[in-house]
C-alpha cells in the first residue's frame, strides 16, 4: 500500500511548482521581448539599407547605426563646404553685378552729359557708392559745367528783369548740388532788393520816398517801394509851367542791375497826391545817371501807361534819378529793385 504524503510536504511541492511556473513565464516573456526587438532592429536595418548605400541588410543594428552616423557626418561636412562655395559664388556674382552697374552708370552719365543734361548726369554719378578716381573726376567736371551753365542762364534772366525766374532756376540747381558755393553766391547776386528799403537817399529835391505802408496808383494799379515827384511850390510851378526833381543814392559799386516801373500818378494833373481830381496830365522825362554818366531815359507822354525799365549799373557808386515834367503832373518810380 502506497504511503500518503504529509500535508506540509505537499504544500511545499505546490509552492515550488508555482515558483517554477512563474520563472518560466518570465523567461518566455523575455524571450518574446528579445525576439520582438531583434525583429524590430532587423526592420530598421533593412529600411536603412534602402536609404543609405553604406548600410547592408546583413549588418547588425549597431553596425547599421554607426554607418548611418558616418554618412550624416560626411553630409554635414559636404553641406558646410557647399555653403562656403555658394557664399563665395554669390560674392563673385555681387561683385560682377556691381561692376556691371558701375559701368552702366558711368556710360549713362556720360550719355546725359554729352547732351548737356548735367542735372541728370550728376545724380547718376552720386548714386555710385564707391567711386574710383575716374568717377570722381567726372563728377567734378560735370558739377563745374553745371554751375557755369546755371549761373549764365540765371544771369541772362536777371538781365531781362526776370528775377523770380533767375532765383527759381538757381534754387532748382541747388537741389542737384546743394553745397555749391558758386550757386549760393549767384543766388545772392540775382536776388533783387528794393532800393528804397536797402539804400538811404542822401540828397533829394521834389522827390519823395513812399512810406512802406502806402502805395501810389499808376494806370489803375497800386505800387509800393517807390519814389514820386511832388513840386514844393505849386503856385510857382503853375506859373513856370514845369518843374524838375532829383534824388541821389550811394550804391558803393555793389550792384549790377536796376529795374522798376515808371508812370504818371493817377489823377495827378493838379492838387496834391491822393486827391481824386482829374487835372491835366503833361509829358515827363525820367533820366537815370550813374557817376555822372547817363544810364537810361524813360519818356512818358501824357497818355502813356506805366513803363518797365531795366538797366545795367555795374560798379555804379552814385545813382541819380532826374525827373523833368511839364505842368503839375506827378510822376512815380515804383518797385525799384537792385541786385
Amino acid at each position: 500500500m502506497q504511503k500518503k504524503e504529509s500535508p506540509q510536504k505537499e504544500h511545499a511541492i505546490w509552492k515550488i511548482l508555482t515558483l517554477v511556473v512563474a520563472v518560466l513565464g518570465i523567461v518566455a516573456s523575455l524571450f518574446c521581448h528579445f525576439d520582438t526587438k531583434r525583429s524590430t532592429e532587423y526592420q530598421i536595418v533593412k529600411a536603412l539599407s534602402e536609404r543609405y548605400e553604406s548600410v547592408d541588410e546583413e549588418m547588425s543594428y549597431k553596425q547599421a547605426l554607426e554607418a548611418v552616423d558616418q554618412d550624416i557626418k560626411h553630409l554635414k561636412a559636404d553641406n558646410t563646404t557647399l555653403e562656403a562655395e555658394n557664399t563665395a559664388l554669390q560674392s563673385e556674382i555681387d561683385s560682377l553685378q556691381d561692376k556691371i552697374d558701375y559701368s552702366e552708370k558711368i556710360t549713362l552719365a556720360e550719355s546725359y552729359a554729352s547732351s548737356g543734361n548735367y542735372a541728370v548726369a550728376i545724380p547718376i554719378l552720386n548714386s555710385i557708392t564707391e567711386k574710383d578716381e575716374d568717377a570722381v573726376a567726372l563728377l567734378k567736371e560735370y558739377t563745374s559745367n553745371y554751375e557755369i551753365g546755371v549761373s549764365t542762364e540765371a544771369e541772362n534772366l536777371a538781365d531781362q528783369g526776370d528775377f523770380d525766374g533767375a532765383v527759381s532756376l538757381v534754387n532748382e540747381a541747388l537741389k542737384i548740388v546743394p553745397n555749391s558755393q558758386i550757386l549760393l553766391d549767384k543766388k545772392n547776386n540775382v536776388t533783387p532788393q528794393y532800393l528804397v528799403d536797402t539804400v538811404e537817399c542822401y540828397k533829394a529835391e521834389n522827390l519823395w520816398l513812399l512810406d512802406n505802408r502806402e502805395s501810389i496808383q499808376m494806370s489803375g494799379k497800386g505800387y509800393r517801394h517807390a519814389i514820386y515827384s511832388n513840386s514844393s511850390d505849386i503856385v510857382i510851378n503853375m506859373l513856370n509851367g514845369s518843374y524838375s526833381a532829383f534824388a541821389f543814392y550811394n550804391l558803393e559799386g555793389k550792384y549790377t542791375q536796376l529795374s522798376g516801373i515808371a508812370g504818371h500818378i493817377d489823377f495827378s494833373g493838379s492838387g496834391t497826391l491822393g486827391e481824386n481830381d482829374a487835372g491835366q496830365v503833361y509829358d515827363a522825362k525820367i533820366t537815370i545817371w550813374g557817376d555822372d554818366a547817363e544810364i537810361g531815359t524813360i519818356s512818358l507822354s501824357s497818355n502813356d501807361s506805366t513803363q518797365d525799365f531795366n538797366f545795367p549799373i555795374n560798379g555804379v557808386k552814385i545813382l541819380e534819378f532826374r525827373i523833368e515834367c511839364s505842368g503839375n503832373s506827378k510822376v512815380g518810380i515804383a518797385e525799384i529793385q537792385i541786385r
